[in-house]
């Protein structure tokens, strides 16, 4: 058995997720993976997993939506997609999730099950991959956030 102070501990296992906040018209729906093994998971395995962080920092925008309200967000390492999510539903003018190749297909569908009515734009961007970066960079004249 696991100590409530190991890491693993504190991930969270349902496997579809709903997060509601008062900030936001509708809840946000998406799935993660949380019983994931190496066949699903990229080189450095988070992708498939919500991070009770993501949470915490959703919270905290849902809090202070004018940190991402019409600007331009992009998400590095968006894993579910939540925060990004999150950003679309606070009114930000556009938001781009982006994450390693294997784990695009995951965020596209949070994307899709959320239904944003912001643009909302999927892109890979591996650390250290000068290609992505750049491909990132030369779509819209930047980001605010």
């Amino acid at each position: 058995a696991r100590s409530a102070r190991t890491p693993m501990a504190h991930f969270i296992t349902a496997p579809t997720i709903r997060f509601e906040h008062a900030a936001l018209s509708a809840p946000i729906e998406l799935e993660h993976l949380p019983d994931a093994g190496p066949e699903v998971m990229d080189a450095d395995g988070t992708f498939a997993r919500l991070w009770p962080t993501a949470l915490v920092l959703s919270n905290w925008l849902c809090e202070h939506p004018e940190v991402v309200a019409g600007k331009r967000v992009v998400e590095l390492g968006s894993g579910t997609g939540v925060v990004g999510l999150v950003c679309a539903a606070l009114g930000a003018a556009s938001v781009t999730l982006t994450d390693m190749p294997d784990a695009l297909e995951l965020i596209r569908r949070n994307a899709a099950l959320s239904r944003q009515k912001g643009a909302v734009t999927v892109a890979p961007c591996t650390w250290g991959d000068a290609d992505h970066l750049a491909d990132l960079l030369r779509g819209g004249g930047g980001f605010d956030v």
